[in-house]
């Protein structure tokens, strides 16, 4: 469409209203891309809630293998019904599946580690830093214009994670070098492969779900290996108590969440909606009010109001 728009240029005026026509379209994309990230966000955080009662029922690697598994199968049966699947070629087909492996994997078995050598809050804390990995990798990978707010933006996210997770004494009593060095590996591994990976398969034709079928597929084929391999030395059971848990959050996280964020990225660059991932840290922030009971510190209202203030920088700046 705005290639047509840019053909269709006559006088110096009908070049000014086609130019302004442009502009509102770029900002009506950017309105909705905001909306459906931030959507997103809000259901990988339920999701990151609901996570904590299935772990107490149910291991990490079965846990991480059903999840994946449900979602490749929603999402198959979604493509089929819009017969929206199609092979992308061999050399995009790759980094998908690279991708998959970095972030649904990788990133994740890096998290787990990291919360059993450091506190929770901490793991945490360095794994939300993700935006700025997200930033670098588009702006050095897919060569997208750096905006200046943006980089403020990301300033804001981390210093309100930093607020909202850490707590007085916390590096006393929970602090591990390798569980730090592995909650920031995580932090890289999601920001790069959901947000400059994903946003450079999109661009070279492939479909959303496509993408994500990808990418569940290959995590749930990685994570199915590593259950297989821990069979004999660690049994893994699958109770109904945690199951409920594994079938809700990879609906409503994985599938519905995962495909919103697509759905964002096809309309924004990546270094704009990257920032917006800061945003999971206050809706986990709510949903643990809501669902959990827990009560706000003056550092969480900081930090949350800090990281409101990024997403709202990047969205509107």
């Amino acid at each position: 469409m705005r290639e047509s728009v840019g053909r269709q240029i006559g006088c110096p005026l009908e070049r000014g209203r086609l130019a302004g026509a442009e502009e509102n379209l770029d900002l009506e994309e950017d309105g909705v891309a905001f909306i459906l990230a931030l959507g997103a966000n809000a259901l990988w955080a339920f999701a990151l809630v609901l996570s904590k009662p299935a772990l107490a029922s149910m291991s990490a690697i079965a846990y991480g293998f059903v999840r994946p598994l449900i979602a490749a199968f929603l999402v198959l049966a979604y493509a089929l019904a819009t017969d929206t699947l199609a092979y992308p070629g061999l050399s995009v087909l790759g980094i998908a599946i690279l991708g998959g492996f970095i972030g649904m994997f990788l990133g994740v078995a890096l998290f787990m580690y990291a919360v059993k050598r450091a506190s929770a809050h901490i793991a945490g804390t360095l794994t939300n830093i993700a935006p700025l990995w997200g930033v670098t990798a588009s702006v050095l990978w897919l060569h997208e214009e750096p905006h200046p707010t943006t980089f403020a933006a990301v300033a804001l996210v981390i210093a309100g994670v930093y607020l909202l997770a850490l707590r007085r004494g916390s590096l006393k009593g929970g602090f591990s070098i390798r569980g730090a060095a592995a909650a920031i590996g995580a932090s890289m591994a999601w920001g790069v492969s959901d947000t400059a990976i994903a946003r450079w398969c999109l661009l070279r034709g492939m479909t959303l779900q496509t993408l994500q079928l990808v990418s569940m597929s290959t995590a749930a084929v990685c994570w199915g290996i590593v259950a297989v391999g821990c069979q004999r030395t660690a049994p893994k059971h699958y109770p109904w108590s945690g199951m409920k848990y594994a079938v809700a959050t990879s609906v409503i996280g994985l599938f519905i969440g995962m495909l919103l964020w697509y759905f964002a990225l096809g309309q924004a660059p990546a270094s704009v909606l990257s920032p917006i991932r800061g945003s999971v840290v206050v809706f986990v922030f709510l949903w643990s009010m809501l669902f959990l009971g827990e009560r706000p510190t003056a550092h969480s209202l900081r930090g949350a109001v800090l990281i409101l203030g990024g997403v709202l920088l990047v969205s509107f700046g």
